[in-house]
């Protein structure tokens, strides 16, 4: 693999209140993969990041990364997909907090999601994934943001 990365970004079929992933998650991961470009997965739930179960979103996400990012067993003898180029990336939430959403940015809804981005970090280092990096997005005014997540 050269050192150029080439993502594509997708919204993950699955629910992540369920953790049930459909075979257009497969297909789509096999078909990037295949033509060497990376896929960026969007781990997300509607609504406010205050409203997530961030236990359930946490074990979904680890759930997911254990048969598609990068060491995943979706690629162990797997002819149609390339295990160079799985995912070792996530992103969580799509630009949460951003004015332009539905929902008041307080900053119990940003800690909230800084408590979302630690539980998912914690629970990948747990599940010996720490290696998978998050990609946490946020509003378009820099003072919204005052949690430190990632220690």
């Amino acid at each position: 693999m050269n050192s150029t990365r080439i993502y594509a970004q997708n919204l993950v079929n699955g629910s992540f209140d369920g953790g049930v992933w459909t075979t257009s998650d497969a297909t789509w991961i096999a078909g990037l993969t295949t033509d060497h470009i990376m896929p960026l997965p969007l781990l997300e739930e509607a609504g406010s990041p205050s409203n997530i179960n961030i236990p359930v979103f946490t074990a979904a996400a680890v759930s997911f990364c254990q048969k598609y990012c990068v060491g995943g067993s979706f690629y162990a003898n797997n002819p149609s997909a390339n295990a160079a180029y799985a995912p070792s990336e996530l992103e969580i939430e799509n630009e949460p907090n951003g004015v332009w959403l539905h929902y008041a940015v307080t900053p119990a809804v940003v800690q909230s999601y800084a408590d979302l981005l630690i539980s998912l970090r914690a629970g990948l280092v747990a599940a010996g994934l720490g290696n998978i990096d998050i990609l946490a997005v946020g509003g378009n005014d820099a003072s919204e943001w005052t949690s430190t997540w990632d220690t």
